[in-house]
């Protein structure tokens, strides 16, 4: 089977959308296998309130869901929704008590806001965020070098940007190296004229899209969006994972079934099929320590 076959879990529009589709592409791809039921009795860690920027903003702080008594684990760094102007990284204490049952570690990030912020801040935040992350992961119990990045709608920007614009993570004496893999959750990879207010013009607005800085060597991605999305979350999706394959990163795509744009992420919990898929994602990306 070929690389673009086992980059897709399932989703052959995006395939026929990047590159001519052969024969055996046009095999059939198993859907991911549903990840292990946690163990029986597995408990939580939360730690909140954590400083990430030496500030004291409340908004640049995160919250941790560790698997209990564990160590050598992956992390995934996840970024809330809100159309940059609201949400909250407590919005995904569920989404971090699912996975860390399944022995996967998340720091729910919050980062500064627009009006008060505007564009890079958001970003930039969720740099110095990955950078807390990566050198506190000896102490705390995760591994350095099995970190994600993550987050729904404009979390999913953030998440997308910072795993493709390198300059962000430099900023920090980082690479996109150290970024084991993306999930983004009905992301935004183009940035519309119609958020001018946060991003500016047009050359900003441009330079601001993850579908801008797609090239080769990449983290994977793994992309995500409802089948009752917002409107044009599909496209946008298919068209930033055709650009992906076309440069052979890796990217798995999902269209969450009897989903809305907010239920895609709120109804991750145990035995939910997206919930599934990111954490094979994560397991299969994590690498061997």
């Amino acid at each position: 089977m070929t690389w673009l076959n086992r980059s897709l879990f399932a989703l052959a529009v995006v395939v026929a959308a990047a590159l001519p589709v052969t024969a055996e592409d046009k095999k059939p791809v198993p859907a991911p296998a549903p990840a292990a039921p946690a163990a029986a009795g597995a408990e939580v860690e939360v730690v909140k309130d954590l400083a990430y920027a030496g500030t004291t903003d409340e908004r640049q702080k995160l919250d941790l869901y560790l698997p209990k008594g564990k160590k050598d684990y992956p992390l995934v760094l996840f970024l809330h929704g809100g159309g940059f102007s609201k949400g909250d990284r407590k919005d995904a204490a569920t989404f971090g008590d699912t996975l860390a049952k399944q022995g996967i570690g998340v720091a729910a990030v919050g980062y500064r806001l627009f009006p008060e912020a505007k564009h890079p801040q958001q970003v930039q935040d969720a740099a110095k965020a990955f950078a807390w992350l990566k050198s506190n992961a000896a102490t705390r119990g995760w591994r350095a070098d099995a970190l994600f990045v993550s987050g729904h709608s404009a979390g999913g920007h953030l998440a997308a940007l910072l795993g493709t614009d390198e300059q962000y993570l430099k900023a920090e004496k980082l690479a996109l190296s150290d970024v084991r893999g993306v999930i983004a959750l009905s992301g935004a990879y183009v940035v519309p004229d119609a958020r001018k207010d946060v991003f500016g013009d047009e050359a900003a607005r441009k330079a601001a899209s993850p579908l801008t800085h797609v090239k080769a060597g990449l983290p994977g991605f793994l992309l995500v969006y409802a089948d009752k999305d917002s409107p044009g979350r599909d496209a946008l999706s298919k068209e930033f994972a055709a650009a992906l394959l076309r440069v052979k990163v890796e990217v798995q795509v999902i269209e969450a079934k009897d989903r809305e744009h907010g239920t895609l992420f709120t109804k991750i919990t145990a035995g939910d099929p997206t919930g599934d898929a990111v954490v094979a994602f994560v397991r299969t990306h994590s690498g061997k320590k």
